[in-house]
């Protein structure tokens, strides 16, 4: 601000409560906290790609002061811009979706799509931790399937997790959780667990 520099000042800012949110307080937080979040998620990633990805963020009123593990969307829409735009030439967009439906709290995270050998890939590593408990020996892919795990050890069966792609519109992560979960600091990991 000195150098009457606002975007600087703006991303700083951006990248303190960032920072600050991941590290800081219980491993869950309310919608409205996670949305904020994500917003300041996507001021950072407008800056660091010149505004050529948009990040769409809807979330309906009545479910803003659910609340939820923390770490969960900000790492799915992270996942959507590296792997699902970043590798195409042209600008696009991820949508996140945060609502009710059927009394259940319905999350989703789309993006311009990835390939049907990537979503086999990762419906084998989902299906595979459904079955062993362990996550995969290697690193890339581990991101998805982490969260997968999060989510599996806190809703239980409760869970539902789809992940649909379609070549040319796009992949969607969807996921069914119930509605007013309590949360007890024991049962939610946090960032350093």
């Amino acid at each position: 601000l000195l150098y009457e520099v606002p975007d600087i000042a703006e991303i700083a800012e951006a990248l303190s409560r960032f920072f600050s949110y991941n590290v800081r307080g219980k491993g869950y937080a309310t919608i409205r906290e996670i949305a904020d979040h994500i917003h300041d998620y996507a001021s950072i990633i407008g800056y660091r790609f010149m505004n050529k990805y948009t990040i769409s963020i809807e979330i309906e009123e009545e479910v803003r002061d659910q609340y939820m593990p923390k770490m969960i969307l900000q790492p799915l829409v992270e996942n959507a811009v590296f792997h699902g735009l970043e590798p195409k030439e042209e600008s696009g967009t991820v949508s996140v979706f945060v609502g009710k439906e059927k009394d259940r709290l319905a999350i989703r995270v789309q993006d311009s799509g990835m390939d049907e050998k990537e979503l086999e890939a990762l419906q084998v590593k989902l299906k595979e931790y459904d079955r062993t408990s362990l996550l995969p020996l290697q690193k890339h892919g581990i991101g998805m399937v982490n969260i997968y795990r999060r989510l599996r050890l806190f809703y239980g069966t409760q869970l539902e997790f789809n992940v649909t792609s379609k070549v040319g519109e796009g992949t969607q992560i969807e996921i069914l959780v119930p509605m007013n979960m309590k949360m007890e600091e024991e049962n939610v990991s946090g960032i350093l667990d």
